[in-house]
């Protein structure tokens, strides 16, 4: 795997007390004519000084119009860790190459083997959370792969899928509790225009408006695009709390490229993501709708309208 990525592996900490607020997370997702999914490898507290590292496997598969979905813990005795592949008890993601990642695993009556190739990078961040008597929380996001390129199979209740389709990778790391620092995000890519992908990030405190981070990767072609010049809405929320439109509008000053993004919300799901942990991490709502979106180029002149169906997250804090 990437190593500047795989912190739990390469950092001994044993005996920091402050690991006890770390996380490590590994997920992808795809988009096909079939299903839509994503598969998410969580890594928490490793090394600490209780003793109470724990691993994760969340798994959500939209087909036949309702969510396969779940979490599932995982002790240390049942993970492996090196530098190019972790074990999750009946699961595994593999990187023997930076470029390509095969995941294998069961759970339940579900099983996936598949294959993610890069094509397209995203791009990097680092947000500064507040601190608490365990240390200062901070994250570190990479978006791997804005698109990559899906191809393996999938079995739901005996019925097996062929995947065949575009997808997106990333990871983060860092001291922080999800509940504490949530987030909203969206993304998606697609083939036309010779490859088109975008991720947009709301990470911020939920007690205070200080230290909050957007940012929005986008892909067109060969071309990648940073754009941190972003106002971010919510629009209205049904009786759950769970919002009916993300609005974004962002400009990156360097490369004069404007995007405008209305995410309508059409339905969505739970995942209750839990850890060994005195308090549970957090609910993170699965979102799907309609994303119809604008990148305006202005030096050129040049519009593309794109307008498809979408996946996103909404993160609350949970019901202690």
């Amino acid at each position: 795997m990437l190593t500047k990525n795989n912190w739990a592996f390469e950092k001994d900490t044993r005996g920091d007390l402050s690991d006890m607020i770390f996380l490590e997370w590994k997920y992808f997702s795809f988009d096909s004519e079939d299903v839509d999914g994503f598969i998410c490898y969580v890594m928490g507290n490793p090394r600490n000084l209780m003793r109470t590292g724990r691993g994760m496997i969340c798994y959500a598969f939209y087909h036949n119009g309702e969510y396969r979905k779940g979490c599932l813990e995982i002790p240390f005795k049942k993970i492996s860790l090196d530098k190019d592949e972790w074990h999750f008890h009946h699961s595994s993601v593999k990187s023997h190459t930076d470029d390509r990642w095969i995941l294998n695993g069961t759970v339940d009556d579900i099983e996936w083997n598949l294959t993610f190739k890069n094509i397209s990078s995203g791009g990097s961040f680092s947000y500064q959370g507040d601190r608490t008597i365990l240390g200062q929380r901070w994250v570190n996001w990479d978006v791997i792969s804005n698109i990559s390129k899906i191809e393996g199979d999938l079995t739901i209740e005996g019925e097996e899928i062929e995947i065949d389709c575009l997808g997106y990778i990333d990871t983060n790391y860092g001291h922080w509790q999800t509940y504490r620092n949530l987030w909203q995000w969206v993304q998606k890519s697609i083939p036309e225009h010779g490859g088109i992908a975008f991720s947009f990030f709301n990470i911020q405190n939920k007690k205070s408006r200080v230290g909050r981070k957007n940012v929005l990767f986008l892909n067109i072609g060969d071309e990648r695009y940073v754009l941190d010049e972003i106002t971010f809405e919510i629009e209205g929320k049904d009786d759950d709390g769970i919002p009916e439109k993300y609005t974004v509008n962002a400009f990156s000053d360097e490369s004069q490229v404007k995007f405008d993004l209305v995410y309508s919300i059409e339905e969505y799901d739970i995942i209750k993501v839990r850890l060994f942990r005195v308090i549970p991490l957090v609910n993170l709502y699965l979102l799907r709708g309609t994303a119809e979106f604008d990148i305006i180029s202005q030096d050129t002149g040049k519009n593309i309208h794109i307008e498809r169906r979408a996946s996103g997250e909404y993160p609350k804090k949970p019901v202690i």
